[in-house]
């Protein structure tokens, strides 16, 4: 399609074009401008961004609950004692690492590489 405007790709596709102004005047039905040119939708949109912010929030909070009642934090945390214990000798190399592997990548940064070495040491030292 390289060298094909945007119209033409739309009719080959049979998609029906619609000037400007005919397109303005069939969106004016379904949005209503309010105070200071702000945009509303119709109202079964705002139910629907309603409903998917209820899941979203009520999800989060569920999990929260879910969480806490099984001592998650305390997991975390006997968990990251283990994996630094077993693979206390990746963390020592931590200020030598860095380094080098900003030497071969510069682009990276090296919370990147903090990242990586985190990887590393959950995979070969698990707990």
């Amino acid at each position: 399609m390289a060298g094909k405007s945007h119209c033409q790709s739309q009719r080959q596709r049979g998609i029906p074009l619609q000037p400007a102004p005919a397109l303005a005047m069939g969106l004016e039905g379904k949005l209503q401008l309010h105070d200071k040119n702000k945009v509303i939708p119709p109202e079964r949109i705002m139910q629907e961004s309603l409903d998917q912010s209820l899941h979203d929030k009520l999800g989060q909070r569920i999990a929260a609950e879910i969480l806490e009642q099984h001592h998650h934090e305390d997991q975390i945390a006997e968990a990251v004692r283990q994996v630094k214990e077993r693979c206390g000798d990746i963390q020592t190399r931590l200020a030598e690492t860095v380094p080098a592997e900003l030497g071969k990548e510069p682009v990276q940064q090296w919370r990147d590489v903090v990242e990586d070495v985190s990887e590393e040491m959950i995979k070969n030292c698990p707990f």
